[in-house]
């Protein structure tokens, strides 16, 4: 009988662990840059932000959209790659940060708030208009 079997199994087990994040602890990394991420969004109009923040932004929404994968939330995860990919083209000079980009973005925003709180509110709007972005 292999005994690297079982050892194998352990190191996935371990690693898996090592992934995820208890319920508790994913919804505080989620949740943590919303506010702030949300406040800036208000001031790329007035072009009051800067590249490394966009930049710094858009990295940290990959990375959650990562965790948000690892741990099984597609939604939440699709939401974090929007955000990523749209400040990306924001900062690319691809996308014009206008109002309805600005509200599509927050959009995102409300609809990981809902989903990572399990709200019991109807998100239909928010979702559609964060897919159709």
């Amino acid at each position: 009988m292999d005994k690297s079997v079982p050892m194998n199994h352990e190191k996935i087990v371990e690693e898996d662990r090592k992934n995820k994040y208890s319920s508790i602890d994913f919804e505080k990394k989620i949740l943590s840059p919303v506010k702030s991420l949300d406040d800036m969004l208000k001031k790329i109009p007035s072009g009051s932000v800067s590249e490394k923040e966009l930049m710094n932004y858009s990295e940290l929404m990959k990375e959650h959209a990562s965790l948000a994968s690892l741990n099984g939330f597609r939604v939440i995860a699709k939401m974090h790659e929007i955000i990523a990919s749209a400040l990306d083209a924001i900062n690319n000079g691809n996308l014009l940060a206008d109002k309805t980009v600005i509200e599509s973005l927050r959009a995102c925003l409300i609809v990981i708030v809902a989903v990572v709180k399990r709200k019991e509110v109807d998100i239909t709007g928010y979702l559609n208009r964060a897919e159709e972005f």
